[in-house]
């Protein structure tokens, strides 16, 4: 049985996707939370905690021991940060910060589902529309030839 906390800042969001779960999985347990503090107090609590999904708005900005100590008390807990859009370099900086892949909040919710499944078994998740941005195409490394002139 896995147990979920939803942490965002938004109530919607939460109930969203506390439905989408219940319709989507069984043997789920889910916890949702609106607050930073209620976060880290939920996650202190005895049950083992399997997923987090952090709204980035619940990250205080002006509080930079806050990720530190979410990290710590999440333990082996695996982190999903809540986006409003996403880019390559936002993957990259969430997971340097411990996160383990991004959900947008405005991503149906079968991919949210996806994101999900994909980091309770344990691989990162990253975004179809970050997987979709196709990268500029390189210049052809063969300069085109030069036309003679003629005299």
């Amino acid at each position: 049985m896995w147990r979920i906390i939803i942490a965002d800042d938004q109530k919607s969001f939460r109930i969203g996707l506390r439905k989408a779960l219940e319709v989507g999985s069984a043997g789920i347990i889910i916890v949702d939370v609106s607050g930073a503090s209620e976060l880290i107090n939920h996650l202190r609590s005895p049950l083992k905690t399997d997923l987090v999904i952090v709204g980035s708005r619940l990250l205080p900005a002006g509080d930079p021991t806050y990720l530190g100590a979410l990290k710590r008390a999440a333990g082996a807990a695996r982190l999903l940060l809540v986006v409003p859009h996403a880019s390559a370099d936002l993957f990259q900086d969430a997971l340097s910060l411990g996160f383990h892949g991004l959900i947008i909040r405005r991503q149906r919710h079968e991919e949210m589902i996806e994101a999900i499944r994909t980091t309770l078994d344990g691989r990162l998740y990253a975004p179809n529309a970050i997987l979709s941005v196709k990268p500029p195409e390189a210049a052809s490394a063969m300069r085109q030839p030069e036309r003679g002139r003629s005299v």
